[in-house]
């Protein structure tokens, strides 16, 4: 099977091989790859570029890595083979960084953005000087990200539409975020959040174009969890909606659907922080400071369609495992995707140990004992 990786790595490999011919001292070329992983190397004395070759819809982009003293200092990401034969030959004949970064606007664009962006808000308000750090994510792009006590933000920067994309914490909990080219107003907002500790209500009314969470209004009313806890079920509801998941059958979906509304028509999301992971449904509870406790319950439904007695019938099955500490301490089946009494009554028993008993649908028998 022919890659154009693999041609794009060798067209690039043979102009490096006469490029670099009779130098003195001598210029190391290599070529290495399989597949669609494909690599040029060129290196001389205690400086090193590599360069991976990838494919853009018949069109080759290349990955470019300057180090030196065996260790990463540059990186750039460029279409222009031309470009990338210059910017290595540049490295490793001996020009500094700072040299090709006036050259190659490429090498390392996205750190130099956000330093930028850093610079123009320090401008704006030197105090947030203090609060910065940069955090370097997947692909060689950064964050900057501004923390004080229990708030913080972190800003992203798109180079094509210079745009900043800020999104704002409290308590580790997303309350707002916004995009924007007005750096000086950004700064202000920053400000007002970390420095002033301005409540939220205040950064709406001064601030208007920034988009508030779902949580926003419980963090303002210091009621967080509460937030939290609804929120989860609410999102699971919109998970198990029928479609939602290919490896799910619309008749599972409608079923483990059903079973969370009646889950909370009875109550018990007062108690519980709902979850799924793939297509089983857990739920945990609360601790006195709202951390999640070390139980859990699942429930891992099935079900398909069968010919009984010439029938067709819908033959369905509930696993319910209650866990602590990840050690199951009880487990059973159910035959009917349905809040049975069983399941209830193992809901009523945790119930009892949750902190805050205050729903008299519960207490005062919601479910048997």
């Amino acid at each position: 099977m022919r890659y154009l990786e693999k041609d794009h790595a060798q067209d690039l490999y043979r102009d490096l091989k006469k490029k670099f011919v009779n130098r003195i001292p001598p210029i190391i070329c290599s070529i290495k790859g399989a597949g669609v992983h494909w690599c040029c190397w060129v290196k001389s004395g205690f400086k090193i570029c590599s360069i991976e070759c990838f494919d853009q819809f018949g069109t080759p982009e290349y990955f470019i890595s300057f180090g030196k003293n065996s260790k990463r200092v540059a990186t750039g990401r460029t279409s222009s083979k031309l470009d990338t034969i210059n910017a290595v030959d540049d490295w490793i004949r001996g020009d500094e960084l700072s040299i090709l970064y006036k050259k190659f606007s490429f090498i390392d664009r996205c750190k130099r953005d956000i330093i930028n962006v850093y610079k123009d808000l320090v401008a704006a308000d030197p105090n947030l000087s203090k609060l910065v750090k940069i955090e370097r994510c997947l692909s060689y792009n950064y964050k900057l990200w501004f923390e004080s006590d229990d708030r913080k933000y972190n800003i992203a920067f798109d180079h094509q539409s210079q745009i900043l994309n800020a999104a704002f914490y409290g308590n580790n909990t997303l309350l707002f975020t916004l995009k924007t080219q007005d750096r000086t107003s950004l700064a202000k907002l920053l400000k007002r959040w970390i420095c002033d500790r301005a409540l939220l209500s205040q950064i709406q009314t001064e601030f208007p174009w920034v988009e508030m969470e779902n949580l926003a209004d419980f963090y303002e009313q210091e009621n967080l969890i509460e937030g939290k806890r609804i929120q989860s079920w609410d999102s699971l509801e919109k998970f198990y909606a029928p479609s939602r998941f290919l490896s799910m059958n619309n008749e599972l979906a409608n079923l483990m659907t059903e079973l969370v509304k009646s889950m909370r028509k009875e109550g018990y999301d007062q108690y519980f922080m709902a979850s799924q992971a793939h297509d089983i449904l857990f739920l945990s509870s609360f601790k006195k400071n709202g951390d999640l406790s070390n139980f859990s319950l699942s429930f891992s439904g099935e079900c398909e369609r069968a010919q009984v007695d010439g029938k067709e019938t819908l033959i369905q099955g509930l696993k319910v495992t209650y866990s602590v500490a990840g050690k199951t301490i009880e487990e059973f089946e159910e035959d009917q995707i349905i809040l049975t009494p069983r399941i209830r009554h193992l809901l009523h028993q945790l119930v009892k140990h949750q902190i805050n008993y205050s729903n008299p649908r519960l207490r005062d028998g919601g479910c048997n004992d």
